[in-house]
């Protein structure tokens, strides 16, 4: 008998890379810093957040990836606390 069952839901069965690119921005602005596009953001998702931010910005200080990385976990969680995201699900999640 299934007692339980796990769901790996970030990236696997919903589509989290609009919520993880506008705290990106958010991170890098709280610095006074310009975000790299979207898309090398996007290249970046599934390293750690400080090792994502470093591949971002190699030439920059290890201690601003620190900081960077703080002010991204800070914006995403405002960002989920207030709606300000959207994280729709893959196509046939449902059916599935």
């Amino acid at each position: 008998m299934l007692r339980l069952a796990l769901f790996d839901c970030d990236g696997t069965l919903v589509d989290s890379q609009g919520a993880i690119v506008a705290a990106m921005q958010a991170g890098f602005a709280a610095v006074g810093r310009e975000a790299p596009p979207p898309a090398r953001i996007r290249r970046v998702v599934g390293l750690s957040l400080v090792e994502a931010v470093a591949h971002l910005i190699p030439e920059e200080a290890p201690s601003l990836h620190v900081e960077i990385a703080e002010a991204y976990k800070a914006a995403f969680q405002t960002n989920r606390q207030s709606g300000l995201y959207w994280e729709p699900l893959y196509p046939g999640t449902v059916q599935a």
